[in-house]
């Protein structure tokens, strides 16, 4: 419920629009509008206004009316959204970039002679960018009211494990005879709650065999999967003559074997990579994207905007000399003794869980190599990263330099027995794991800020995104298993203390 200094200038007729705060803050707002008594936040929220119905003229007029009535009203919540006249199609598609780029959804065409009509519109039409990816059919839910008796939604797996629910797209004949259990299906979407879900997911297609068969950039094929693992494997283990041992693209239909050291990979009548003895990597903006398509979006790196910072920062600039042509492979490279590059798709799939927006704030604890400072300063307002180890610290800030990337500020320091600062931030990323979390560090987190961090030790370690819900409350959701070096500072630590 609205209190009521929020609606005590509304005007005597009607209007029609949204509440809003600020772009991908819908949780926010929903957090403020149920509350049973309102609270200070209400303050933040205007209501922008995109209709006046039952008005005479066209939409220009009708908001002509309510701009009048503004006039006179000083305090008042009420914005109307700004019109923008178009000629051609190509300026509906530049204006769609720039607000999919501010991180909105998408935008609406009217045509501005028509009346006020009620239902379903004509003369408006929405435009979205949509992103699509795939998933295995887990379960079959039964439909109800109109569907009682026939499919009413499927619960799938993508291949990065995370659940989603797709309940529209169908036709009365699929959901007659719906896809069987185990079937692969193509969805779209329209980007990412804060939580890391699907928005609005709508079923596409059926894969069919032709979707599953081996290409030349098919990677997701499992088959061909475990053959690039293989490879990977039997790179790491010629650590000794890396810098000699290249890899060219040499593609072959006949029957193929390769054996190293017990190693056996037999591929019948598909297309592989042949090794020998000379890598070839002009085409590097090839692998970069044959690693988002490979390695990242498979395990649940599917943030739109990240994927293409991951992609434009040149991962192989960061990357030691000896280990360059491993740059794109599915490994964590060594940069010294203990420090370690995050693999790919472990820098897709935290990338997507924080959902970095372009007006936040950023604490990374262990720059590294510098590579994923420099995709999240692409991402963000401002990033600030602590690291240990001085030598590293200063050959990233060299190479973020060379990259004209202005807006990270690199540090050498010890984060793991804690960090002062002053500053306030949205998103804390850690680069190594974690013993043990304890929470005297979360007091630099903004309330909605979401941090990033492995915990456990061994073999059994859990990444985690813990978000600030309120100034004294915590959410923390288990997002994937995996095996990181532990920070330097805390191998016999019991706990770490944020």
């Amino acid at each position: 419920m609205a209190p009521d200094w929020f609606v005590e200038n509304y005007p005597p007729f009607a209007i029609d629009g949204e509440l809003w705060t600020k772009r991908a803050d819908f949780e926010e707002i929903s957090s403020i509008v149920r509350r049973k008594n309102p609270d200070e936040r209400w303050h933040k929220i205007t209501h922008q206004i995109f209709e006046v119905p039952n008005q005479d003229g066209g939409l220009l007029d009708r908001l002509k009316v309510l701009r009048n009535y503004l006039k006179n009203q000083a305090n008042t919540p009420i914005k109307i959204i700004k019109q923008y006249p178009i000629a051609h199609q190509n300026q509906v598609k530049k204006f769609l970039r720039d607000i999919v780029h501010k991180d909105g959804e998408g935008v609406v065409v009217r045509n501005p002679a028509t009346a006020y009509q009620t239902g379903r519109l004509s003369s408006a039409l929405k435009v979205k960018k949509y992103l699509d990816t795939e998933c295995v059919i887990e379960k079959i839910l039964p439909g109800k009211g109109k569907y009682v008796g026939k499919m009413g939604s499927l619960l799938c797996k993508t291949k990065g494990g995370a659940m989603v629910k797709i309940g529209s797209g169908f036709t009365d004949v699929q959901r007659k005879n719906p896809p069987a259990i185990g079937t692969s299906v193509t969805f779209k979407y329209y980007g990412l709650t804060k939580k890391g879900k699907f928005k609005y997911p709508v079923f596409l297609r059926i894969r069919t065999q032709r979707d599953l068969c081996i290409n030349r950039y098919d990677w997701q094929n499992p088959i061909f999967a475990q053959l690039v693992i293989s490879l990977n494997l039997v790179l790491a283990g010629l650590r000794l003559g890396l810098k000699n041992l290249q890899v060219s693209e040499k593609w072959v239909s006949d029957d193929y074997s390769y054996l190293y050291k017990g190693l056996s990979i037999n591929i019948l009548k598909l297309q592989a990579l042949f090794l020998t003895k000379k890598i070839n990597m002009d085409n590097t903006q090839q692998a970069r994207q044959n690693s988002i398509d490979s390695q990242i979006r498979p395990w649940g790196g599917l943030n739109y905007i990240a994927n293409n910072a991951l992609r434009d920062i040149p991962r192989e600039v960061f990357v030691p000399e000896a280990y360059k042509n491993l740059a794109f492979a599915d490994i964590e490279i060594p940069l010294n003794k203990q420090a370690k590059m995050f693999s790919p798709k472990i820098e897709g799939r935290l990338l997507n869980a924080l959902n970095i927006k372009s007006h936040e704030t950023v604490l990374e604890i262990g720059t590294g190599s510098g590579y994923l400072t420099a995709v999240v300063a692409k991402l963000c307002k401002s990033i600030t990263s602590v690291e240990i180890d001085e030598a590293l610290s200063n050959g990233a800030k060299e190479k973020l330099n060379e990259l004209n990337i202005n807006n990270a500020q690199l540090t050498a320091g010890d984060a793991s027995q804690g960090w002062q600062s002053n500053d306030f931030f949205d998103v804390v990323i850690v680069g190594s794991a974690v013993p043990e979390i304890t929470g005297r560090y979360f007091h630099l987190l903004n309330v909605g800020g979401r941090i990033f961090v492995v915990e456990g030790k061994g073999n059994a370690m859990t990444a985690k995104l813990i978000t600030r819900i309120s100034e004294h409350e915590w959410e923390t959701e288990a997002l994937f298993e995996t095996h990181l070096s532990t920070m330097q500072g805390l191998e016999a630590i019991k706990s770490f203390e944020f």
